[in-house]
């Protein structure tokens, strides 16, 4: 069986309903491939896709290279789209203690969000400041 291979113009031509059901087939596949190149256009398209682009990219993204997108992801917990604070909270949370830096808990401690979602945040900072301190 061959990998199951993602289309950036598949991905920014299709809206609401149909980016759901492209998107959750992909991400429910083990052997999904996301080219470098695919990567770069994802990335650059995170400061301006809508939360239903966005919420993807996110995953697509922590999916290819949590690294590379883990400073950016404690804005996205003061989103005004529930979705994307999920899809961001959702990332952190599995985030792994290597890529837990100071500074992205430092991010994560400054970030305002909404008081529905404070205790979440705290809660979230708690967990990786732990996680970071058994890594050493």
């Amino acid at each position: 069986m061959l990998p199951m291979s993602f289309s950036i113009y598949e991905f920014d031509a299709l809206t609401a309903e149909r980016l759901q059901n492209y998107m959750e087939a992909l991400l429910a596949r083990d052997d999904l491939v996301v080219t470098p190149d695919q990567f770069s256009q994802l990335f650059a398209g995170l400061g301006h896709y809508d939360h239903y682009h966005l919420v993807y990219a996110l995953n697509l993204c922590a999916r290819y290279d949590v690294n590379a997108i883990a400073l950016l992801l404690p804005n996205m917990l003061s989103h005004t789209e529930g979705a994307v604070f999920c899809a961001a909270l959702n990332i952190l949370q599995g985030i792994p203690a290597k890529f837990v830096t100071s500074e992205l808990l430092r991010r994560i401690e400054a970030v305002v969000v909404d008081s529905r979602f404070r205790p979440i945040v705290k809660s979230l900072y708690a967990q990786l400041k732990e996680r970071s301190l058994t890594n050493g």
